[in-house]
């Protein structure tokens, strides 16, 4: 059944298709992956891991090598035989765009084929139709790529992170209301003939996760749910490293887990805002709150307070149903706030049978720092294109 769960149209990219450039095989994505998680691989290490025979590993790195996706470094002694030359993702072999269209501000980030951020720029909405929003995502996406002169063919895409939910029909997302000129439109497809490069497309709380994927706790745990904190509260599922969607796009959204009349106490930023607005701090809205964060701001105890029993319950739920190895806490919530939070988290048990109770997941926050959801969203191409 994953199989069919993990396929889902947001990961297929809108026109143009992906320069021949950037294709590689099934095989070559595997050693590409495994080189991005450790960077200090031999040619023997690759075929060790992949359970592929030394001699289809160089080919493979030699390919890899011609066409500059890899360099190689020192010479290592790795048991007896001839010593071992490393193999290094090469860096500037492909550029990637993330852009997170939130409900006041777009923000965007270069990043290189190991994950690297090269530039990050962000600026505020300043119309809300249609084309002045597409026109503001083009601007910044121009001042990103300016950082990469003469290498134009390097990018391989652009990935969009969209606040909102599916609507099941192809990528169309319906965003939140100041957003509303984007919703039930063809987003990638439009960007796409504007920037003439293949654009993917997911909510922010989808590449947020797929950014912990890639550069976070995915590293360690190939089974996670992943919590998004924002003016709301949404969320994702990695299973085998891969982003389960469901049937229309929207698995992950665990304040659904809540009864309605919970809802107005899920833990988001925005309900944390309030609180420390009425305790006397003015905070205009959900970035000052994370751009200026104080851990000493009245409002935030009486918030964990009030949002810790509605938080066990969904992560109750998520470790019954999905049993992931970990439950990240990510989004925009700061890292000093979410380690404050876990300290009050349980996952309710039952009673333990014959002595043990069930194994259940760690609770740790996210380990991206900055903008989780232009990163994630940057990510996108890269796993799409080049990582298993």
């Amino acid at each position: 059944m994953l199989r069919n769960l993990d396929v889902f149209p947001s990961l297929q990219p809108a026109l143009p298709d992906p320069a021949t450039d950037f294709a590689v095989s099934r095989n070559e994505a595997l050693v590409l992956d495994l080189l991005r998680r450790d960077a200090s691989l031999s040619r023997a290490d690759l075929a060790r891991a992949t359970g592929l025979t030394k001699q289809s590993i160089s080919r493979i790195v030699d390919a890899l090598a011609e066409r500059e996706f890899v360099t190689f470094g020192e010479r290592v002694v790795n048991g007896p035989g001839k010593p071992g030359t490393l193999v290094h993702l090469q860096a500037n072999a492909a550029y990637s765009v993330g852009i997170s269209i939130a409900a006041d501000r777009i923000s965007g980030i270069l990043t290189n084929l190991t994950g690297d951020v090269v530039q990050a720029e962000k600026v505020a909405i300043a119309a809300r139709d249609r084309e002045a929003l597409l026109d503001q995502v083009e601007s910044l996406f121009e001042a990103l790529v300016s950082r990469i002169p003469g290498q134009p063919r390097r990018i391989c895409g652009v990935g969009v992170a969209l606040s909102g939910y599916f609507t099941g029909e192809r990528n169309r997302i319906n965003p939140p209301e100041p957003l509303e000129a984007l919703a039930e439109v063809d987003v990638d497809r439009l960007l796409a003939r504007r920037l003439k490069l293949p654009v993917w497309i997911e909510n922010d709380g989808n590449a947020s996760a797929i950014g912990e994927c890639l550069s976070g706790a995915g590293l360690r745990y190939a089974n996670f749910a992943y919590i998004y904190h924002s003016y709301g509260v949404g969320g994702a599922v990695i299973i085998n490293n891969q982003l389960v969607r469901g049937a229309h796009g929207n698995a992950g959204e665990f304040s659904g887990i809540l009864a309605p009349d919970r809802l107005d106490v899920r833990p988001s930023l925005e309900l944390l805002r309030r609180r420390i607005v009425e305790a006397g701090v003015p905070l205009r809205d959900i970035n000052a709150l994370v751009d200026d964060f104080d851990p000493d701001w009245p409002g935030i105890d009486p918030w964990i307070e009030t949002v810790a029993p509605p938080l066990n319950a969904m992560i109750t739920a998520i470790a019954s149903v999905l049993d992931p190895q970990a439950i990240v806490l990510g989004g925009q919530l700061p890292r000093p706030l979410a380690e404050r939070l876990i300290r009050r988290l349980v996952i309710h048990e039952g009673k333990p049978r014959f002595g043990r109770h069930q194994r259940r997941p760690v609770i740790l926050p996210s380990d991206i720092q900055g903008d989780a959801t232009a990163l994630g969203a940057a990510a996108m191409p890269l796993k799409s294109l080049f990582f298993a």
